[in-house]
């Protein structure tokens, strides 16, 4: 549904998702339900919404992705991936590197512990820093946008 732009019907799955794993007790998957449900939440605003309207929704992607990051306790991968959505959403809701700064500090955090946590796995950290190239290119442009930020 995220590719084919249809957020409301996004919305509507995951909340359903959402209620479903949530009344199964699984804690994991209700969060993760959550996290795609604030994306889509996001992505049905126009990237030109006043912050007022904007900022909320982008909020709730953040918190989605801590709540996330905590159901998954020493799964580093999960939490990786949780952060690393809420970077990439930030980003692509206006593409503006700096959306993505209140997650990204936690997000690199997640990078470095599963790194250390594939230390003797030479393929799969090489894997893995191909798949965080994209978001350690929108920290970067984010720092670099806020130094030159009047």
């Amino acid at each position: 549904m995220f590719r084919s732009n249809d957020f409301m019907g996004a919305e509507k799955a995951f909340q359903q998702a959402q209620q479903d794993t949530s009344a199964a007790g699984d804690a994991m998957n209700s969060s993760l339900a959550q996290l795609y449900l604030a994306v889509s939440r996001l992505f049905m605003l126009q990237p030109e919404a006043p912050p007022e309207t904007s900022a909320p929704r982008l909020q709730a992607v953040f918190d989605g992705a801590r709540e996330v990051a905590k159901e998954a306790g020493i799964d580093v991968q999960m939490a990786e991936y949780a952060f690393s959505i809420a970077v990439r959403t930030a980003y692509k809701f206006r593409f503006e590197a700096r959306d993505a700064l209140p997650v990204a500090a936690e997000a690199l955090q997640a990078f470095r512990l599963r790194q250390a946590a594939m230390r003797g796995h030479e393929a799969g950290q090489l894997s893995t820093r191909r798949e965080m190239r994209e978001f350690l290119e929108i920290v970067i442009s984010a720092n670099l946008q806020s130094d030159q930020a009047p």
